[in-house]
């Protein structure tokens, strides 16, 4: 199975429920049976005491499927345990499977639960197998819900809410983005108008995955520095995904619109990390390795009795029996093996192909951004008052691949933006982009936020949703209409004078960026 998902939680009773320690294990698989069961007619309900198997007809909107079902218990003196695996076919798939295990395990009063979501092919189809979205699963939502039950990753509680930040609490946050063994923290915008309710759909996907925060205005100012210096600073209607080792770059999300589209980016961002973070179900190990033991005991002691007997049938029979279970461990041992030699294999092919990649990225971009080319060097400076030249040059030298508009160069004459050289620089720089651009004929194989970060280290964002909110965003060049949401950002977090914006239009019909502004942002200064 190719996981893509993993969450794997301590539960515990909380201290008010009237449930016992031991009692929490026959909760969750009473969750466990509910979830399994919402697709059976009628008032039946799947037995998870004893091992099993099930098919079940289900169906997602016009979609109708059967989902298997196979269940392993283990019951003995110390360990409770039961592994499930639900398996279900992908909608244009080609025979693709959507698979999720889950893991019950008790040891004395020692609870943990692991679900985790994949994907196979049995087909031997030599093509991705892909899957729309993940979300949470049915039985995880079940449990966060539950009030009797504590969940927890790290001594970190797990129940589903977000939380709000307020001046009181920056300090005790900075202290704990300070741990490393804490999950991933989103840091939401709190004064944005949906911060809201995307943060309680948010923390309802994440559980498990990552903690969700809504950072008032008033924080956020008070933080700033702080995050600045680890390269994390929230963007105002947006948010950012705080990684524990602090040294990594952190996931900028510059807008909480389209609120689907939000979720669905991080969760792609989060749950790959959960998998590299979990690593093995050493709960299925330990509850199949007790079920040997048990096994093993059961089978000395009926041969002890047959011996005791001195009965050679009886003997025969009890070895017979061994065998019999010996070979059905060993092909379900074999079975494993192949799983994981399969799983293997596709890792090192995927490592190959990453490092491949990489080295041909590299190679690709070591030169771009800053390479000599024919017609560039020297340009003209840029006029604090007066870009004209400047942009007729950028104009003339990449052949057209980039224009500005009259707008733009009012926009700059009217600005006052005092780092007058770095506006220089960027607009050089997002020249050579659009004449690369149009040489791949606008097909860069990544977004363009990557391509103009790794190529020419450019700040770009494609989308602003405040500028669309206030209609600054539209604008007519040559009878032509166009949106200039795309910008780059020179500046953050400074003085308003000092906060440098590009906006500008990708125009594919005539493979060409539109300059429509220059100078300072153009809300909220």
């Amino acid at each position: 199975m190719d996981s893509m998902y993993i969450v794997e939680l301590k539960v515990e009773a909380t201290d008010d429920s009237a449930v016992d320690p031991e009692g929490v294990y026959d909760r969750l698989v009473a969750h466990a049976v509910t979830w399994l069961s919402r697709d059976i007619e009628g008032e039946g309900q799947l037995d998870l005491s004893q091992s099993g198997t099930a098919e079940l007809p289900a169906r997602r909107g016009g979609f109708e499927f059967i989902k298997t079902l196979r269940w392993t218990v283990t019951r003995t003196h110390r360990v409770r345990a039961v592994h499930c695996k639900m398996s279900q076919p992908l909608e244009h798939g080609h025979g693709a499977q959507f698979i999720c295990e889950f893991t019950l395990f008790q040891e004395e009063s020692n609870t943990v639960f692991r679900i985790e979501l994949g994907r196979e092919s049995v087909s031997g189809l030599v093509s991705p197998v892909t899957v729309d979205f993940i979300r949470r699963p049915g039985l995880l939502a079940l449990s966060v819900k539950d009030h009797d039950l504590r969940l927890t990753y790290q001594n970190q509680v797990v129940d589903g809410r977000f939380e709000w930040i307020n001046p009181a609490h920056v300090p005790l946050l900075q202290e704990s983005l300070a741990h490393e063994r804490r999950l991933p923290m989103l840091l939401i915008d709190g004064g944005a108008e949906e911060a809201k309710e995307i943060g309680s759909r948010a923390a309802q996907e994440f559980a498990g995955l990552a903690r969700v925060l809504l950072v008032d205005r008033a924080s956020r100012a008070k933080m700033r520095g702080y995050l600045a210096s680890i390269g994390a600073e929230i963007p105002e209607h947006g948010a950012r995904l705080i990684w524990p080792v602090l040294d990594a770059q952190h996931e900028e999300l510059t807008s909480l619109e389209p609120r689907a589209a939000f979720i669905s980016t991080l969760m792609e961002t989060v749950a790959p990390v959960s998998v590299a973070a979990r690593g093995t179900n050493r709960w299925r190990l330990r509850a199949a390795d007790e079920n040997r033991r048990a096994r093993e005991a059961t089978f000395q002691a009926a041969l002890a009795e047959a011996v005791a007997h001195g009965g050679q049938d009886a003997e025969l029979e009890t070895l017979r029996t061994r065998v019999a279970e010996l070979d059905r461990e060993l092909a379900q041992w074999l079975e494993e093996v192949e799983r994981l030699t399969t799983e293997n294999e596709a890792l090192l092919d995927l490592k190959y192909q990453a490092s491949y990649w990489k080295e041909q990225a590299e190679r690709a971009y070591a030169d771009t951004g800053d390479r000599p080319a024919e017609g560039w060097d020297p340009c003209p400076e840029l006029d604090p008052d007066d870009m004209s030249e400047l942009a007729e040059h950028l104009q003339q030298v990449s052949a057209g691949a980039i224009v500005f508009t009259a707008a733009a160069k009012r926009s700059w004459r009217k600005s006052g933006y005092p780092h007058v050289t770095a506006m220089q620089d960027a607009l050089i720089k997002l020249a050579r982009a659009a004449a690369e651009w149009r040489n791949k004929e606008c097909d860069l194989g990544m977004t363009m936020k990557s391509w103009l970060k790794t190529a020419y280290g450019l700040n770009f964002s494609p989308e602003d949703v405040p500028l669309v909110r206030q209609k600054l965003h539209e604008f007519t060049h040559n009878g032509q209409s166009y949106e200039r949401e795309p910008h780059l950002k020179l500046d953050d977090h400074v003085k308003p004078n000092e906060v440098g914006r590009i906006y500008f239009a990708t125009d594919k019909e005539n493979a060409r960026f539109v300059v429509d502004h220059v100078g300072l942002k153009l809300y909220g200064i």
